[in-house]
């Protein structure tokens, strides 16, 4: 449910980095955002995707539990498919940092850079097998107690 919100106000220009950001897991009253659409417009799915393009995914895993920001980066996938282009230059940008954190040599190490090169698009079975074949070194540091 947060994260349908989170991805409405991000729509609108709002970001979770704002002082006045009210989806948190602390929030459940969602009255004062509205009825949630259970479809997303085109135009709020590219503002969506715009506003990821520039995730610093390394960055949010040191401060996610693993695999955790895994499936958030899945959700984004799942919400804002079918956005043509636009989900192809994010499938480019994210692949080309994931590609950082697998073993290398591993079928989705390959997978991840002909994605990086433009051949194919990310889903979430990719993040499957990122979590799978995830660097020892990586994981380490990317899991934090909460």
């Amino acid at each position: 449910m947060h994260f349908r919100y989170a991805f409405l106000e991000m729509a609108k220009g709002s970001s979770p980095a704002d002082p006045d950001w009210q989806v948190h897991a602390k929030n459940t009253d969602f009255s004062a955002l509205g009825k949630f659409p259970y479809r997303l417009s085109k135009e709020q799915k590219q503002a969506i995707l715009k506003d990821c393009l520039d995730a610093d995914l390394l960055a949010i895993a040191k401060n996610c539990r693993f695999p955790d920001w895994l499936g958030y980066l899945g959700l984004i996938l799942t919400y804002t498919s079918g956005s043509g282009s636009d989900n192809q230059q994010l499938s480019i940008k994210w692949s080309a940092q994931l590609v950082k954190v697998v073993i290398t040599g591993t079928p989705i190490y390959q997978k991840l850079c002909s994605i990086a090169n433009g051949v194919d698009e990310l889903v979430i079975a990719d993040l499957e097998a990122v979590e799978q074949n995830i660097e020892y070194t990586f994981r380490s540091k990317s899991t934090r107690d909460v």
